[in-house]
């Protein structure tokens, strides 16, 4: 006898399941036939819970994008982009700033804004996006 089994967590998809326990499609909860098995009765298996693995990766997958979408605000009210990258540049600017002694670098804000940004306030937004990743990076 043919079932049918959720396969995500939203009921949106069906998999049409033989008599041999084999899954050999899916479909939307609104094809024909399916509604056509549920008229008479039937009532899908539920979606299977997500394995340990699957719950890890989908933590990281949304911890990455929560690190790529960081931005920081300095006391002086300028909104930096602070993810890894931003962060590096940050790093270097730094260092060059202080190495040639030069009071200021042209800075791109999040917002596509530019600034003359010292090596304070890059030093306070890399520190502001450092503590802001580390609040996130450990995954429970």
């Amino acid at each position: 006898m043919t079932t049918y089994k959720f396969t995500s967590p939203e009921n949106a998809v069906v998999a049409k399941i033989d008599d041999d326990g084999i899954s050999r499609s899916s479909c939307s909860i609104k094809n024909p036939e399916y509604l056509a098995w549920l008229a008479k009765g039937n009532t899908p298996e539920p979606v299977d819970p997500p394995t340990a693995e699957q719950i890890r990766e989908e933590a990281v997958r949304a911890r990455t994008e929560a690190v790529a979408a960081l931005k920081v605000t300095t006391q002086a009210g300028n909104t930096f982009d602070g993810d890894e990258v931003s962060q590096g540049r940050m790093a270097r600017a730094i260092i060059a700033l202080q190495a040639t002694g030069t009071p200021t670098v042209t800075w791109v804000l999040a917002d596509n804004s530019v600034i003359q940004a010292t090596v304070a306030e890059l030093t306070e937004a890399l520190a502001l996006a450092g503590a802001a990743q580390a609040a996130i990076w450990v995954i429970p």
